[in-house]
């Protein structure tokens, strides 16, 4: 075939050839690249080296010397395993390279990978026996392995005589002293080797640990400031000396130091300052500094946002707004208005405006379909609206954008538990952890999530590793708490609570005494002696600190203590009657029921006009089965103290109990009368008078008919109270009163919270029918039944299962014309 004008074609064709003709090969290329590479390291341009080194490995991925150099960068800059991983590829092209030998077992031993470290140090030996850190790597590993600790330390000494700056050999010296708990001569033995190596962070961090060991505040305080100024860039440092100056009351000094590693112009700097200033003054000094920066800075929109961020914390969410709107106002489009608007629409969901919220975040995300922060909050909307599903589609994009955001995994979590998987939310939450390098909140979601899962172990575990990153936080403790009261590990709880008391927080007081009262609670197996403490702390006064100071001694297994003294305060005043029921309290709670008894029935005779020790008896006599003691105690009780609410209750339910429902209602009507507001008796009364009443009015006697109007009377003091057990008994008498939908409101979630309780569920199935959920009735009546065989009462069985065989007729029937449901056999 003939190609059309070639002459043309010549001259470019020979221009390139002859241009080709002068060009380098690869590899004088990569040669370059690598020169360029070491003179950037050498003006200390680290990033540009880096991507010098790697034009080289575009060209030649061989070339050994750039392999070192980079591995050496990467260690510099902390990335241990990708510093491992280059030395080990030079190794597979120069297996006797010295000094990738000599570098990969100082990081493997760093690593603890004691194994290969030896394989290494035993070729860089073999290659220079004579080099001095290799020789300090030998020793580091025999003195590990103390199989011959005389000669490591020998050979450490020589090697700090000839080579100083070998910090290794130093570390092994400090090591003898710490293992003989010599903490002077570890401390001599550091600052030597500080002498050597002034500027070696490892040595100070060693320092800084042996100086805690010691207990030297001053020294501890004198010795970060020295590092803050050798190591600026190290904030972990930087913290601490800013949390050594607020635990020695020296907030000015704290904050000084916070905005002195401030550089000029830094936007997340001064506004770590303003997170400072909230979190230890408070709002006011906080938004103070930030009407500083919006004053002075000429882009002030981060400090505005933040100013509103404040706003809407602080319960003013009307000012929030209405400063983002303003923000907004002319704004074009940028990553910054976006930010703004997602800050917005977050603000508005929050305050119930949800469609203009979502309008914000569809206009965020037609920009930019990928933005994390609006899909994060898209999310979250429906999750709240049912749609779980849209809602991992939603975080799985997100993730895309924000790889390594630890609450688009949180979100993901609680869609997968709305979409009924705990499984993979258990996964999501795992990684939320592991991505926020075990994160505070991450870390305690993950370990309430274990807890349910009956896992205290690994939530220990998450919690642990939690508390080296925060060693302060006292939510963190509370759960590690709770944990060890869950495993009855009683010294580690009140190790626990006894740090959080230690604290100068209201926060860390209120969380131990939290604890104290779940670990009384744990330890009172009858739990007159926690009921006696909630009662007598709720009366204020001297009552409520003896109350607080028995049972943080009881929380804390100190009974003999608590008992001293409640016998030394009854020696000075034998009518001391909180003292007398605490006494017996404790009694009970050890479980020596026949010395709490004598006790209470002791302080029924010092103070025979007081209803409490009656009360006290009743309920120790009635955790014993001694029902018939019980109410022999209860109207001796009304006889001498008069009218008691929780004995004449003790009445009542004790008629009830033995069939006698006459006189049950006499007492629940006689309680009602004198309090209205004792919402048991009015549950009960009205509970007992509805009992029995069929549901189709026609099959009603007039007495039916009288006794549910007295019920729906008693009833209404019920009406809106989110207890299951009231909401089981309004619902039902809702539902007699032929108001079905209504009393589904009600018996639903009490059915849901009441699961072994089987006329909860057959009240709800019998409101689910009369609705035509065939679905939920037919559900609903099985966990009757069930609980029924599991001993629950239930009187209706037989018209369950009638009404469980009209189910299946009405689906066998034609949808469109069901046959009329049949009334209900009564309640």
């Amino acid at each position: 075939m003939r190609l059309p004008r070639p002459l043309p074609l010549l001259p470019a064709l020979m221009a390139t050839t002859l241009a080709l003709a002068g060009c380098d090969t690869a590899e004088e290329r990569a040669e370059k690249h690598y020169q360029r590479g070491l003179a950037l390291v050498e003006q200390g341009e680290t990033a540009r080296a880096l991507l010098e080194f790697r034009n080289v490995f575009r060209l030649d991925n061989a070339h050994a010397p750039a392999l070192n150099q980079y591995a050496a960068l990467l260690e510099a800059q902390d990335d241990t395993q990708g510093a491992a991983k280059h030395y080990l590829r030079v190794l597979e092209i120069e297996p006797h390279d010295f000094t990738a030998h000599q570098r990969l077992a100082r990081i493997l031993i760093g690593l603890q990978d004691y194994g290969e470290a030896e394989i290494h140090v035993s070729e860089a030996l073999r290659l220079e026996p004579g080099d001095p850190l290799a020789r300090a790597l030998r020793a580091t590993l025999d003195f590990r392995a103390g199989t011959n600790r005389a000669a490591a330390l020998a050979e450490a000494r020589a090697v700090t005589q000839e080579a100083p700056e070998v910090v290794a050999a130093h570390m092994i010296l400090i090591a003898d002293r710490l293992n003989a708990e010599d903490i002077a001569g570890a401390l001599d033995r550091v600052d030597a080797a500080l002498d050597a190596v002034p500027g070696d962070e490892g040595l100070h961090l060693a320092r800084l640990s042996i100086l805690e060991e010691t207990g030297d505040i001053d020294a501890i305080g004198a010795e970060l400031a020295r590092m803050v100024g050798l190591f600026p860039e190290n904030d972990g440092v930087r913290d601490a000396l800013i949390q050594w100056h607020l635990q020695a009351g020296d907030a000015e000094e704290a904050e000084a130091v916070l905005r002195a590693g401030a550089a000029p112009g830094d936007t997340d700097a001064a506004l770590e300052v303003v997170q400072f200033l909230y979190g230890l003054q408070g709002p006011e000094a906080a938004i103070a500094e930030l009407e500083r920066l919006i004053a002075e800075t000429e882009a002030p929109g981060p400090y505005i946002r933040a100013r509103a961020g404040i706003d809407f914390t602080e319960g003013r969410p009307e000012a929030a707004i209405a400063a983002l709107r303003a923000l907004l106002e002319g704004a074009e489009a940028s990553e910054e208005t976006r930010e703004t608007q997602v800050m917005l629409a977050g603000m508005l969901a929050g305050t119930g405006a949800g469609a203009e919220s979502a309008a914000l975040i569809e206009t965020v995300l037609t920009e930019e379909r990928g933005h994390a922060g609006a899909l994060k909050l898209r999310a979250q909307a429906r999750i709240d609206t049912g749609d779980p599903d849209g809602a991992i589609r939603d975080l799985r994009l997100a993730l895309i954008e924000t790889p390594e955001d630890p609450e688009i995994m949180t979100l993901m979590a609680l869609a997968h538990e709305a979409a009924g998987s705990r499984e993979l939310m258990g996964e999501r939450l795992a990684l939320a952890v592991q991505i926020s390098q075990n994160g505070v909140a991450e870390s305690l979601r993950y370990a309430a999530y274990l807890m349910q899962e009956d896992r205290p172990g690994p939530a220990r575990d998450i919690l642990r590793e939690a508390l080296r990153r925060a060693p302060e936080d006292p939510e963190i403790r509370h759960m590690l708490g709770r944990i060890a009261i869950s495993e009855r590990n009683w010294t580690e709880a009140v190790r626990i609570m006894d740090r959080l008391q230690a604290g100068s927080t209201p926060r860390e007081l209120a969380l131990a005494t939290s604890l104290e009262a779940e670990s009384l609670a744990a330890r009172d197996e009858t739990g007159l002696l926690t009921e006696l403490v909630e009662s007598m702390a709720r009366a204020g006064g001297a009552e409520t600190e003896l109350a607080r100071q028995v049972g943080a001694w009881a929380a804390r297994g100190q009974t003999a203590a608590a008992r001293d003294h409640l016998d030394a305060l009854l020696q000075d005043n034998p009518a001391n009657l909180p003292a007398h029921l605490l006494r017996a309290g404790l009694r009970a709670a050890e479980g020596e029921q026949a010395q709490a008894e004598a006790l209470y029935r002791e302080a029924i005779t010092a103070i025979p006009s007081d209803a409490r020790p009656y009360e006290a008896l009743v309920i120790l006599l009635s955790t014993q089965g001694r029902e018939a003691d019980a109410a022999s105690v209860a109207r001796e009780g009304i006889a001498a103290a008069g009218a008691s609410a929780p004995l004449q209750l003790t009445l009542a339910s004790l008629a009830e109990a033995k069939g006698d429902i006459p006189r049950a209602v006499e007492l629940y009507e006689a309680l009602h009368d004198a309090d209205p507001e004792n919402l048991v008796a009015a549950n009960n009364l009205a509970s007992l008078l509805s009992a029995g009443i069929p549901a189709d009015p026609s099959g009603r006697s007039a007495q039916d008919a009288a006794r549910l109007a007295r019920a729906a009377e008693v009833a209404r003091g019920l009406e809106g109270i989110a207890v299951p057990p009231l909401q089981d008994t309004y619902g039902w008498i809702l539902f007699l009163q032929g108001d079905a939908e209504t009393a589904r409101i009600y018996l639903e979630p009490a059915a849901a919270a009441l699961r072994e309780n089987a006329q909860a569920q057959y009240h709800f199935a019998e409101a689910a029918f009369a609705l035509e959920d065939w679905d939920a009735a037919e559900a609903g009546l099985a966990r009757a039944l069930e609980a029924e065989v599991a001993g629950s009462p239930l009187p209706q069985a037989e018209a369950a299962r009638a009404r469980l065989e009209e189910i299946e007729s009405l689906r066998a029937a034609d949808p469109a014309t069901p046959p009329a449901p049949a009334p209900a056999q009564g309640g």
